[in-house]
């Protein structure tokens, strides 16, 4: 069968038609099936901002650390889109450049065709002076209430421990000192009342001062009409009973800096074999082996950076004790040969 030029023409114009027609179709299944394998893959996550503080102009590149980010993602700084610079080739780090803003802001970051969106509140501060201070300090709090809650249950003890040596160390800073335990206007009072033969002033002198010379001498005084040796054994162990009660306070720091690293230790063991528990597994997950290992690290570093803080005050506060302490058996000995020559002229 032979077809007319007229019907060539117009059977040839069949597959042009059904191919313009099929074209909506086919793009619409093409979208639908990236889309679908784009929410396959994992969302982006948004860890730190860095820097996080910045001018209210804008313009400051920024580095936001994360992971899964893409190469047509979109960055908002407060609602506002920043300009997109680079992403890495893992998309664990995006260089975005900030608009204009002001305050304490969120950053997000979206994946345009597809419901992933990563966001972290108030990551980004516009602005400077008081108010920027003032973030960054509670930008440091939150980071480290981050670690703390990697690390695990093991690092609340150890953030216990480090309150505690803290007070510590700023007690000795305030109390371990030569004018809070042998005051130069008592030692010369003291010395001047002894002289004089005014032995109960010098006993009431000391018990208003209340420190631990003053607690040496009262002791001498006390017994000023003792024998001369009862007198030198009874201030030397008023002495002792002082420098213990220095060394004491002292000693807890040294407890401290044994204690904090055993249990940054313990937790170390303590995430390690969660970690062989889920290799042992059959399902483990790089996100949990991960998460384990952060448990033993993080309470690793806490337990040593709490251990050796204390080791530090500790014996920062040892030699000061141990010259404090001379130098009270030097002056308690001066007292009390004072004291013993009163006594043989009054005899």
């Amino acid at each position: 069968m032979t077809l007319s030029g007229r019907d060539r023409e117009h059977w040839g114009r069949w597959p042009c038609f059904l191919l313009a027609m099929s074209l909506p179709f086919c793009r619409a299944w093409a979208e639908e099936r990236t889309a679908g394998e784009e929410e396959g893959l994992p969302e982006p996550v948004i860890t730190a901002v860095d820097p996080f503080v910045g001018p209210v102009a804008g313009g400051q590149e920024v580095n936001i650390i994360g992971n899964n980010f893409r190469e047509n993602c979109v960055v908002e700084f407060g609602g506002k889109p920043a300009q997109v610079k680079k992403v890495a080739k893992q998309g664990t780090v995006l260089k975005a450049v900030t608009p204009p803003g002001s305050g304490a802001v969120a950053v997000t970051v979206k994946i345009p065709g597809v419901k992933q969106v990563a966001s972290r509140s108030r990551a980004y501060y516009f602005g400077g002076g008081v108010g920027a201070g003032f973030y960054r300090f509670r930008h440091g709090l939150g980071t480290v209430w981050f670690w703390i809650q990697i690390g695990g249950w093991i690092m609340y003890p150890i953030l216990v421990l480090s309150i505690v040596a803290l007070a510590l160390i700023f007690h000795g800073l305030l109390a371990i000192r030569e004018t809070q335990l042998i005051p130069d206007r008592l030692v010369e009072d003291v010395a001047e009342y002894l002289s004089n033969g005014h032995l109960d002033s010098a006993a009431d002198y000391c018990r208003k001062k209340a420190c631990a010379f003053g607690r040496i001498v009262l002791t001498g005084v006390q017994k000023a009409d003792q024998p001369a040796s009862i007198i030198r054994e009874a201030m030397a162990a008023a002495g002792a009973r002082e420098a213990e009660h220095l060394q004491q306070k002292i000693n807890y720091l040294n407890n401290i800096g044994v204690v904090a690293p055993m249990l940054g230790l313990f937790g170390t063991v303590w995430g390690l074999q969660l970690a062989f528990q889920e290799i042992a597994g059959a399902g483990a997950q790089h996100q949990v082996l991960a998460a384990a290992i952060a448990v033993a690290l993080n309470t690793t570093v806490a337990g040593l950076i709490v251990g050796i803080g204390s080791f530090v005050g500790y014996f920062l506060f040892r030699g000061r004790v141990v010259r404090l302490i001379s130098t009270m058996e030097i002056l308690a000995e001066e007292m009390a040969e004072r004291i013993i020559q009163r006594k043989g002229a009054e005899e």
